[in-house]
């Protein structure tokens, strides 16, 4: 681990820049890490390489800061991609694209591509009982293809509530 900082005259420890975890066989994660006041300890961008250094995947994040009220610091995800590589082709074979998060930081937009991989949509609409303390899991997966037909879809039901299937002219 890199870079650790501590910021005078606070002297809050922000964690390190850089860590790198390393398995058995010798097949490591390299991870970078904000340092700044408001992203401090996020996630910046990731590389997992195999033992000969060898790409497996690449990942970036982006962030969105703002001060809503005074003394309030929100920072939101605002997208992340992970790019996934073959070791035969030595070539990227898939990107997925993340995008409009809800209030809750969860992906509502999921975008696969890649080399023998047709364009795949995936929305996903979330459940938000906060009586029940239920706001992370999703109530609806839909998954549309190139061309925005949609091909599959799961609806979800946690509440103990029975959930009716919906019509098919609801779907």
């Amino acid at each position: 681990m890199l870079g650790s900082y501590a910021r005078w005259p606070w002297y809050e420890f922000r964690g390190f820049f850089y860590a790198k975890a390393i398995d058995p066989a010798g097949h490591y994660t390299e991870t970078l890490f904000h340092q700044d006041d408001w992203k401090k300890g996020r996630i910046k961008e990731t590389d997992t390489r195999d033992s000969t250094g060898s790409k497996f995947a690449s990942s970036s994040y982006s962030y969105h800061t703002s001060n809503p009220f005074p003394g309030v610091f929100r920072v939101d995800d605002t997208g992340g991609s992970v790019t996934t590589f073959d070791k035969a082709q030595d070539g990227k074979i898939a990107t997925t694209q993340f995008g409009d998060f809800d209030e809750y930081g969860q992906p509502r937009l999921k975008v696969v591509s890649g080399v023998d991989i047709k364009l795949q949509t995936t929305y996903t609409t979330f459940v938000y009982n906060t009586d029940a303390y239920i706001v992370n899991r999703p109530s609806r997966i839909q998954v549309a293809n190139d061309t925005g037909i949609t091909i599959g879809q799961t609806w979800f039901a946690y509440d103990g509530k029975p959930k009716e299937r919906p019509r098919a002219r609801e779907i």
